[in-house]
């Protein structure tokens, strides 16, 4: 909530701000001959916590200059001159660092405060610096290239230019963090990917100009030449004393900025259209903050919708746009939570999956991973077809979970002409089917071969059964089935298997007839499991009933009801379910929907 009203003129004032990020080596030098002694070096750190409380006590302040000042504002060389002397003062204090730690006999604990505090400088020099590298003026551009001289990050330039900024909240992007994806597996990929994407740019953009990869107009190479030239001079003026506590530095301040980064655009995706061009960056598409302190220090970074659908906006007009999606803190307290991957999760994959309105299908997952998922649930499958039928869980869990679908079936649909059953394993539940639905066509489908295999094998040792029940290899996402081919469609346990569920339901939708119902059974997150599967490695296929509910609408189906269908009494007593009061510790529910005439998904 904005509860800061801080006046425009107030707010203009508090912008010098921005370089007590730059300045933290003096601090730490100030601190010490103010006579703290060696705590001084360690001043710093204290002042960074500082920041993130006042951040989270001030709070969040909702200004945005109106834009009939826009051209007032960015014509006046007030916010220009602070980015201007921004640069002076990080080398300074990156020079003086360094004669610091080539002191002899300069303590090595000593050393490592004053590292992380150059490196907390740093972190906010790379802010600076993307302001100026979105600058009109050359001198602004190479300014900016300076700033992450000491970092070597001179490619950061091409990726985000050209990669960063047209391949957005798609999972093309290097820099833009997919659901699920925690930090620590994120920051290689960023670190690696921004090199591989720039550079991919760059050879693509010579290769127009008829010229090859090395060429000396390679901007790569002038953008990593100041590099060069800047440990080249430290070295020659301090020699080799300085070069680890130089490392430690660069390493907080990629990690202060990836950090930033990753949750700039966490879990958010531009949706392919029927061309599979990804729509326009939109607010929906970047993580935003209003709180006053981190946007002060930051160059209002943290208002980073603004920031891509008007690109060439200086930092002073940026503004919380509308449809832009809210951080619950600011970037102070976002970053470091972000390094926490089970507390990060907690918090932002529930926001994620309730924009998408329950679908993480339709958030930024890679899909590389749900190629993975849906390979090892198969072949999970494939490994346990021999002994399936033999499992104990056959007889404690799964025909009972089966009797109270086809209970359910049969008072839904008494007779179904055809009866689909998705993930029918080796065609347990259909023979089931045989007796409640004696005049129905049963169909089963399943992604294992072997399961397949196994059910066809059953049905024909039967004898008349092979002429009923027919099985074919393939997954819910894609039903190999014409449109409108079914009466009944069912489903036990295989739910949370769909690497995309929403789309098995759209499939579902098809070949159902109209007024068809289906029937859904799954571990699904109803009383006491909620807590158990919030923080599940599979939260986003253990489904609670508000998002049940919601994918299914989606896929044009609609909900019709919803029941306990197993509990841990009827698993110890390797029973059916039969509701005779409040359900006792529910292990599975039915879901159930039904497909209207004229409905279509959306």
């Amino acid at each position: 909530m904005d509860r800061t009203r801080l006046p425009p003129a107030a707010r203009e004032l508090l912008w010098p701000l921005l370089l007590l990020g730059p300045a933290l080596p003096f601090l730490a030098g100030l601190a010490v001959a103010a006579g703290l002694g060696r705590y001084g070096w360690w001043v710093p750190q204290a002042a960074v916590v500082g920041a993130a409380v006042l951040e989270a006590l001030v709070g969040a302040d909702a200004f945005g200059p109106r834009p009939s000042v826009h051209a007032l504002l960015d014509r006046g060389p007030y916010h220009r001159a602070l980015l201007y002397a921004f640069v002076p003062v990080y080398f300074g204090a990156l020079v003086w660092s360094c004669s610091r730690w080539a002191a002899p006999g300069f303590p090595v604990p000593d050393g490592l405060g004053l590292a992380l505090a150059v490196g907390w400088g740093g972190g906010v020099a790379f802010t600076v610096s993307h302001e100026l590298g979105h600058g009109r003026l050359r001198a602004e551009r190479w300014a900016g290239r300076l700033l992450v001289a000491p970092f070597a990050y001179g490619h950061y330039y091409v990726e985000h230019g050209r990669v960063h900024h047209a391949l957005v909240a798609t999972p093309e992007d290097p820099s833009s963090a997919r659901l699920g994806e925690g930090f620590w597996a994120f920051l290689p990929r960023v670190l690696v990917g921004r090199v591989r994407a720039g550079w991919r740019s760059e050879v693509l953009r010579l290769a127009r100009q008829g010229r090859g990869p090395w060429h000396v107009r390679n901007e790569l190479f002038r953008s990593w030449a100041p590099t060069v030239v800047l440990y080249a001079c430290l070295v020659a003026a301090f020699g080799s004393r300085p070069m680890p506590y130089l490392a430690v530095q660069v390493a907080l301040a990629l990690l202060i900025q990836e950090s930033a980064s990753y949750i700039q655009h966490y879990g958010l995706l531009r949706q392919a259209g029927a061309t599979g061009r990804h729509e326009r960056p939109a607010p929906r598409h970047s993580w935003n903050s209003n709180a006053l302190v981190g946007n002060i220090l930051l160059c209002n970074a943290p208002r980073h919708s603004h920031h891509h659908v008007a690109p060439g906006r200086h930092y002073q007009t940026l503004r919380l746009v509308d449809e832009a999606l809210r951080l619950p803190a600011g970037y102070l307290s976002m970053i470091p939570l972000a390094w926490f991957p089970p507390l990060w999760r907690r918090v932002m994959d529930p926001k994620v999956v309730a924009h998408y309105g329950g679908d993480p299908a339709r958030a930024n997952v890679s899909p590389a991973d749900k190629d993975k998922n849906k390979d090892k649930d198969v072949g999970y499958f494939e490994s346990w077809a021999p002994t399936y039928d033999a499992s104990m869980l056959q007889k404690r869990y799964f025909h009972p979970v089966q009797h109270v679908v086809l209970d359910h079936a049969r008072s839904l649909a008494p007779r179904p002409p055809s009866v689909l059953d998705i993930g029918c394993g080796t065609g347990a539940l259909l023979r089931g089917a045989r007796t409640r639905f004696p005049g129905s066509a049963l169909t089963g489908v399943d992604p294992a071969p072997s399961m397949v295999r196994l059910a066809h094998a059953t049905a024909a040792a039967r004898d008349g059964a092979a002429g009923r029940e027919r099985y074919v290899v393939g997954r819910a996402e894609r039903l190999p089935f014409p449109d409108a081919s079914f009466d009944l469609v069912l489903s036990t346990l295989s739910f949370h298997h769909w690497a995309d569920q929403r789309q098995g339901l759209t499939e579902i939708h098809r070949v159902l007839r109209a007024n068809g119902c289906a029937v859904i059974a799954d571990h699904f997150a109803v009383g006491w499991l909620r807590p158990f599967f919030a923080v599940a490695r599979k939260r986003g296929r253990m489904r609670t009933r508000r998002e049940v509910e919601a994918l299914m609408r989606a896929s044009g189906l609609r909900p019709a009801g919803w029941h306990i269908a197993h509990t841990v009494p009827s698993l110890l007593r390797a029973r059916p379910y039969r509701r005779t009061g409040p359900p006792l510790l529910p292990l599975t529910a039915v879901a159930t929907a039904v497909k209207d005439p004229g409905r279509p998904a959306d």
